[in-house]
């Protein structure tokens, strides 16, 4: 009983510790995030992580075949790359990847680009909605190689075969466990299935690697948009967005086997043994690609609703840095009129040089 006792105390006072150090973590980036965060000054271009961060583009344009947008000729006539990495302060691959592709679009709707602005200017006038969402993006984070594009729109490729196998080996050490209770030979299998299912799993990790890697991130997606479906965006269309995109796909953070990751690095030890013995990779793997085969729109509407938040926060970030801006007032003529236009880099430099 005095065990018992012992055990119970001892799990609360690790879950105690791991609220106190959540809680001062997040005051820490609470008040990092209060101030400006990202040096739009910073020089250092790195053009090897565009080949990456524009695939999502480059596969959506083939998907939606849309009749407009930059080409890469006028693309890099304009010096838009530099322009990109300029404005880049988003917080995760998901907002940059979208950042990206908004650039590269032309949009003629006029209330959708006014809508547009409307969410830049909530931006900057409730401070507190914008930290605690870049909270969130901060902790989703930026994976280069996450391959989530192809999780939208090319999902089938990547489905496993003979899943049956992997659920048999997970039952095995189960059914080993119980034997244990009535006969020593449950001792013997217990050993025999971590040894069958560790040489097994590790032999098919290494071929899903690249996959399991972008299941993980997409998992992160979905806790990250579900923080942000609670947030208040008052009249943006955000939380009706994300609510009803996560309706069919809450199961996705269920399967997440290694939440406790970002607190507990720690724990991964204990994580890796239970997902090696239980083969929970694999079996994880095969329900959510199915899950999101089978409702594939509402996945990509969580990755651009999370992606335009992650987005206007950074072009929120970005308009404080300068001197003065305009705000495009849209009619319905086919021209574009302006008025005390400049070059921003030669009008800065005049600024400098008064």
């Amino acid at each position: 009983m005095q065990i018992i006792i012992i055990i119970f105390l001892s799990i609360l006072l690790v879950i105690a510790v791991f609220m106190i150090y959540f809680k001062i973590k997040r005051r820490n980036l609470m008040k990092r995030f209060k101030e400006p965060y990202h040096d739009f000054d910073d020089e250092d271009f790195d053009f090897e992580s565009l080949k990456q961060i524009r695939r999502y583009w480059d596969s959506n344009r083939e998907h939606e075949n849309p009749a407009y947008f930059i080409d890469d000729t006028t693309w890099n006539d304009l010096d838009m790359d530099h322009l990109f990495f300029k404005m880049n302060a988003t917080q995760s691959s998901v907002g940059e990847e979208y950042f990206y592709a908004k650039l590269r679009s032309v949009n003629f709707d006029k209330d959708e680009l006014e809508r547009f602005g409307d969410k830049i200017d909530f931006m900057d006038e409730n401070s507190s909605v914008k930290t605690n969402s870049i909270i969130s993006l901060y902790y989703l984070g930026k994976n280069l190689y996450n391959g989530t594009y192809e999780f939208i729109f090319d999902i089938k490729r990547f489905f496993l075969q003979n899943m049956i196998i992997y659920y048999i080996l997970m039952m095995f050490p189960i059914i080993s466990a119980v034997l244990c209770f009535f006969t020593p030979l449950g001792f013997v299998m217990v050993f025999l299935s971590y040894i069958t299912n560790t040489i097994f799993y590790q032999m098919h990790k290494f071929k899903f690697t690249v996959n399991l890697h972008s299941i993980s991130y997409i998992q992160k997606i979905f806790i990250c948009a579900s923080e942000l479906s609670n947030m208040d965006f008052g009249n943006l269309d955000f939380n009706e967005r994300l609510k009803n995109s996560l309706k069919p796909l809450r199961k996705i953070t269920i399967f997440m086997n290694n939440a406790l990751h970002v607190a507990a690095n720690e724990l991964e030890s204990l994580f890796e043994f239970l997902k090696t013995l239980l083969m929970l990779d694999f079996i994880n793997y095969d329900r959510i690609t199915k899950l999101l085969l089978k409702h594939s729109k509402e996945f990509h509407e969580v990755f651009k609703a999370v992606g335009e938040i992650d987005t206007v926060i950074a072009i929120s970030e970005y308009r404080k840095t300068l001197s003065f801006y305009s705000k495009p007032n849209f009619k319905d003529m086919p021209e574009a009129i302006f008025e005390n236009l400049y070059h921003r880099r030669w009008c800065k430099n005049r600024l400098l040089h008064r």
